[in-house]
């Protein structure tokens, strides 16, 4: 297999935002578990979900820690989604076939839109892991318009380590 493109393998940045994810989310997750209502966490440029050469990728790591809560605490009412659009067929090759991952075939802007317009939340914790390749231009808005969602909580772990908590 020929190692090429954005995918061949981890640059040393998505390493160090896998470590500060895997290092963020069980923790969030025990947290806003305690809640007692249903928690969403959604990566919305998923990608392959993997790596080329075999590493994970985000959705792997926020599929292991979703399981890894869901076993400690039973049957939890955790579940995560995933967008992709291009890379959409490898990221359902790579993903665990679990009944509480949801792999959505998309961009992000149009799944955020129709999100938010047709979304219940139903008193939910919601986790957005925004993190896309490439430079694009992310609408604040979006994430404006959450907030009148009636969601719990919602968390978007910025770049890097800082995190914006928004309600």
């Amino acid at each position: 297999m020929v190692l090429n493109g954005f995918f061949a393998e981890k640059r040393p940045w998505s390493k160090i935002k896998d470590e500060v994810l895997k290092a963020y989310l069980p923790p969030y997750l025990a947290k806003v578990s305690r809640t007692r209502r249903p928690v969403i966490v959604a990566d919305c440029f998923a990608g392959k979900g993997a790596f080329d050469n075999g590493e994970p990728g985000s959705p792997i790591l926020i599929s292991e820690a979703v399981a890894n809560q869901r076993a400690i605490y039973g049957e939890s009412d955790v579940k995560a989604v995933f967008i992709e659009k291009k890379y959409f067929r490898d990221l359902k090759n790579n993903v665990p076939d679990k009944a509480w991952a949801h792999i959505l075939e998309g961009d992000y802007e149009s799944r955020m839109e129709y999100f938010i317009e047709k979304y219940a939340p139903r008193d939910q914790n919601l986790f957005l892991y925004v993190d896309p390749y490439g430079i694009k231009s992310i609408l604040f808005s979006h994430f404006e318009r959450l907030l009148k969602k009636n969601f719990h909580s919602v968390e978007l772990p910025g770049k890097g380590v800082k995190s914006l908590l928004l309600k």
